[in-house]
């Protein structure tokens, strides 16, 4: 969750009454539960474009739950009024997700790490192609286009992504 929606989450209008809904607070989680899960799955495989279609839909689950959390904090007696077996549901869901976005921590920092690789691969593949070029010098002859500086010292181009997982 970027900063921005830590500051999304937390702007509730004072106006807007803030109402708990313990079966949207089991869906949601459930259903967030399942989109992390798929997450984890497709970093596991490598397939980032299908992470990035259900980041939006993840993040809209986070700020709803974030919301139902809130409201829970401040009157924790919503909870008193629910059966024991929807408690226990609750806490079942709760402990899963916990184990779950463990894996999915795991997964990100190795794609973050594929990431840098192949970043510093490319690089690499940039910089030797950029002091192998050669061109021709006022006497026709070939030379290193990077004329009479010692190639070994210029690093890598600079290259950054425009994603970020």
């Amino acid at each position: 969750m970027t900063h921005q929606d830590s500051i999304n989450v937390r702007q509730v209008k004072p106006q807007q009454e803030l109402v708990f809904d313990f079966d949207t607070l089991i869906k949601d989680t459930a259903k967030l539960r399942n989109l992390v899960m798929y997450e984890t799955k497709m970093l596991r495989e490598m397939k980032v474009e299908a992470v990035k279609e259900i980041h939006e839909e993840k993040l809209n689950l986070i700020r709803r739950l974030e919301l139902q959390k809130k409201i829970i904090a401040r009157d924790p007696s919503v909870l008193t009024s629910r059966t024991p077996e929807d408690i226990e549901r609750l806490r079942q869901l709760s402990d899963g997700m916990e184990s779950i976005l463990k894996a999915n921590f795991v997964e990100v920092l190795k794609a973050k790490e594929v990431n840098q690789r192949v970043l510093k691969a490319v690089g690499k593949a940039t910089h030797q192609n950029q002091c192998q070029t050669v061109g021709y010098s006022n006497r026709g002859t070939s030379k290193p286009s990077i004329m009479g500086y010692d190639q070994n010292r210029f690093n890598a181009p600079a290259m950054s992504l425009n994603q970020t997982v």
